[in-house]
């Protein structure tokens, strides 16, 4: 994933954790506080596993939460639609 990229998803992650803090929002997702911190930083992009884990407590599907990281290869149409598949693609790109 592209420097760009990697900020927009970290603006993504700060918006859908909306109020509550990063500590009650790792909490919430079974991470640490520091993962919160390093994804919101940019410095780290979060792992298939928890992307699922942050679409599930959003209520979005995968592939629309990597949609809003506009501008990026997922954001482009270019994810398959098998949940499957969209993981593999996934951790190719980072």
């Amino acid at each position: 994933m592209d420097y760009q990229a990697k900020q927009r998803l970290a603006e993504l992650i700060k918006g859908l954790r909306g109020e509550l803090t990063q500590r009650e929002f790792a909490k919430r997702l079974g991470v640490t506080y520091g993962a919160i911190q390093s994804w919101e930083n940019a410095e780290v992009t979060p792992s298939s596993t928890n992307l699922v884990k942050i679409a599930d407590y959003t209520g979005l599907s995968l592939q629309e939460l990597m949609s809003r990281v506009n501008g990026s290869e997922i954001g482009q149409g270019k994810l398959e639609k098998n949940p499957l598949n969209v993981v593999s693609q996934l951790n190719q790109m980072s």
